[in-house]
């Protein structure tokens, strides 16, 4: 079930097996997802659920970057199995390592979607389709479910044929599965009842794995050496990433809080050390500086609203910006790969460096080339440089987006002459018009 932007969002107090409910569900924390009957075997589902399913973020806020699920009605689904009919396939060349080749196949299972399924090269061959020759074969895929451009894909860990074109049986068997799981474990939600003591306690038995991360994520505090730091900084304003990275969230009948997200201030940390030349610096240069530390606090009070902050209610609000502040520099470090920081709190940023010249190397091969059907293809271009390890996994198209405009505009000064196209997030060369 979607949650609608109008629903009342209550955080459940005193309860901390419960993440969010609204006035129509209830969903439970992380730790807690080893406990749910699609945690225990591999569902068969619809294509249409997975694609309609809600987006993490409107329910677990900013922890929804560390989770590798998708949410149908309450239940949280990591590994899945879908079987259609294949009605499309590209074949994606990682130039370098013909290892890391991969197939994209488009599969429609006559739900009402079909969803693009990335299957690695050797997966693909021991399935034992041959490329061109599989219009209309019907296989099952099992694997996990990402995002890309707001648009839900499978990243296949295996490939089966289970019918040839004709072969009608086989794939009403494959519906008939899915509409009993469907109406008998997923319409009905998942109910979690913590076990309770003899003395009448109750008990949450959590996820060891999840505990930790959660405890991680509530320890990112800066160390003691981050000092104040009185240099001057420049005023120049700065254009905040909005429109899908911001929402109104509805704190109660009257209240709207305007979003303003962890994406769009890592967007600006970035962009401040790219200006800065990508010199080593101290982290408390960063913290302190007036632009930063003026989005710090709007984002810090939005997530005390929202209660993303754990322990919130122990924390000063110098306390809470620190909290805020160390998630992102996490982010930008470890799931992105794209800083390294010492002991002693200096940052270093050769990754980043890395990526931005070879992204401007890139731009510039193709404006030299001029007007073409050439294009930066952006999630293509992400699969590539994390197959080889080049950056983190945690890296999104919108951050690679936000520091290729930072260079044709800052550093190639002809905005004008680019288009970008939002639906392949793919960036072309049009001149002078």
């Amino acid at each position: 079930a979607t949650i609608q932007n109008n629903n009342k969002y209550t955080f459940a107090p005193g309860e901390n097996h419960i993440a969010l409910q609204t006035s129509t569900q209830t969903y439970y924390v992380p730790e807690v997802f080893h406990l749910a009957p699609t945690s225990i075997s591999v569902p068969p589902l619809f294509i249409h659920d997975i694609t309609t399913s809600p987006p993490l973020s409107q329910i677990y806020f900013r922890n929804a970057s560390y989770l590798n699920v998708i949410i149908i009605n309450n239940f949280p689904i990591s590994k899945l199995r879908i079987a259609g009919r294949i009605i499309g396939e590209v074949y994606r060349s990682s130039r370098a390592d013909p290892s890391y080749d991969f197939i994209l196949l488009r599969v429609d299972d006559c739900s009402g979607d079909g969803i693009w399924c990335k299957v690695p090269i050797l997966e693909y061959s021991r399935s034992g389709l041959r490329f061109d020759s599989n219009y209309g074969k019907l296989i099952e895929i099992t694997g996990k479910v990402s995002t890309w451009a707001n648009k839900r894909e499978v990243h296949a860990e295996t490939v089966n044929i289970i019918g040839g074109n004709t072969d009608i049986s086989a794939e009403i068997d494959c519906w008939k599965e899915r509409m009993e799981y469907r109406k008998e474990i997923l319409e009905p939600g998942w109910v979690f009842i913590p076990e309770a003591t003899s003395q009448g306690d109750v008990v949450v038995r959590f996820d060891t794995q999840e505990t930790n991360k959660r405890q991680s994520r509530a320890e990112l505090l800066l160390s003691d050496e981050i000092q104040e730091n009185t240099g001057k900084t420049s005023s120049d304003s700065m254009n905040l990433y909005q429109n899908e990275d911001t929402c109104m969230m509805i704190v109660d009948n009257e209240t709207q809080i305007k979003i303003f997200t962890n994406l769009q201030l890592a967007i600006e940390m970035i962009k401040w050390i790219i200006a800065n030349n990508f010199v080593e610096f101290k982290l408390a240069t960063l913290f302190y500086d007036q632009n930063i530390a003026n989005l710090l606090d709007i984002l810090t009070r939005n997530q005390l609203a929202a209660i993303e902050i754990p322990n919130h209610e122990n924390l000063t609000f110098k306390q809470a910006r620190k909290v805020v502040f160390q998630r992102i520099r996490h982010d930008l470090q470890i799931n992105m790969n794209l800083i390294s920081v010492t002991k002693s709190q200096k940052v270093y940023s050769n990754n980043l460096q890395k990526l931005y010249t070879h992204l401007k190397t890139c731009l510039s091969r193709i404006r030299q080339r001029g007007v073409s059907n050439e294009v930066l293809d952006v999630v293509y271009y992400l699969s590539v440089v994390k197959h080889r390890k080049v950056i983190g996994d945690g890296l999104g198209y919108k951050i690679v987006n936000a520091i290729i405009d930072y260079i044709i505009v800052d550093d190639l000064h002809d905005r004008d002459s680019w288009h970008y196209d939002p639906r392949n997030i793919q960036w072309s060369y049009i001149g002078d018009l």
